[in-house]
C-alpha cells in the first residue's frame, strides 16, 4: 500500500507541478509549443490542476479506494493514446519542442500508470494474503 500511496503521491504532484505554469504562463507555454493559441494551455493546465488535486485526496484515504486508481490508470493510458497520436500524426503543427514535450509527458503518465497498476495488484494480493 505505501507504494501505491507514492506512486499516487507522485502522479498528483507531476500533475500540478504541469499543470500550474500551463495556468499562469499561458502565452509563455503556447510558444514554447509553437503556437499562439494560449487558451487550450490555460484549460489543459486546469484539468491538471484538478486531476492533481483529486490524485492527491485520493492517495489520503484510508484505505485508498482502488476503484479510483484504476479510473487513474485508464485516464492515464488515455492521456498516453492521445500523445501518441498528437506526435504520430502531427496533429495542431506545434514546435520540435511541442511535440518533444508531447511525447514526454505520454512517456511520464505510461510510468505512472504502470505503477498504479502494479500497486493495485499488489494491494489485492496483500488482501488475500
Amino acid at each position: 500500500m505505501k507504494t501505491l500511496k507514492a506512486t499516487l503521491l507522485t502522479n498528483a504532484t507531476s500533475s500540478l507541478l504541469m499543470g500550474l505554469p500551463l495556468v499562469l504562463l499561458p502565452m509563455d507555454s503556447a510558444t514554447l509549443f509553437g503556437t499562439d493559441t494560449s487558451m487550450v494551455f490555460t484549460l489543459l493546465g486546469t484539468v491538471l490542476l484538478g486531476f492533481g488535486g483529486f490524485v492527491f485526496f485520493v492517495s489520503s484515504q484510508k484505505p485508498i479506494r482502488l476503484a479510483l486508481v484504476r479510473l487513474f490508470v485508464y485516464l492515464d493510458l488515455g492521456w498516453l493514446a492521445g500523445s501518441i497520436l498528437v506526435v504520430s500524426a502531427q496533429f495542431f503543427s506545434l514546435s520540435f519542442t511541442g511535440y518533444l514535450l508531447v511525447g514526454l509527458s505520454g512517456v511520464w503518465v505510461a510510468i505512472m500508470a504502470f505503477f498504479q497498476h502494479k500497486g493495485i495488484k499488489e494491494t489485492n494480493k496483500q488482501a488475500v494474503a
